[in-house]
């Protein structure tokens, strides 16, 4: 858990201990501190690419990003069911 107040990008290496073998993450977290930091530890990096105001995307990077967009599509739609899950147990539905 991070506060609030900070921006995931900060504590991203904090909250993970290397051991990881790849990293798929949103283009929030696509900077080259994390890259070197990826290549340090030999994780794969599976963060998507940003495209910037006078750099757009390449066609390349375009389809990078839908093809991470699949695998984490399918681990966000877990984490809503189960965000859904605690919000219906909290109004007092649950059994």
């Amino acid at each position: 858990m991070t506060p609030g107040n900070e921006h995931e990008i900060n504590s991203l290496t904090g909250l993970l201990d290397g051991s990881e073998d790849m990293l798929f993450a949103d283009s929030a977290y696509s900077s080259q501190k994390i890259r070197d930091w990826m290549d340090e530890n030999d994780i794969k990096d599976r963060v998507q690419r940003k495209g910037y105001r006078n750099r757009k995307l390449s066609p390349e990077d375009r389809a990078r990003n839908v093809e991470i967009g699949v695998t984490r599509g399918r681990v966000e739609a877990i984490f809503g069911h189960m965000k859904r899950l605690w919000a219906w147990q909290d109004q007092g539905s649950w059994g």
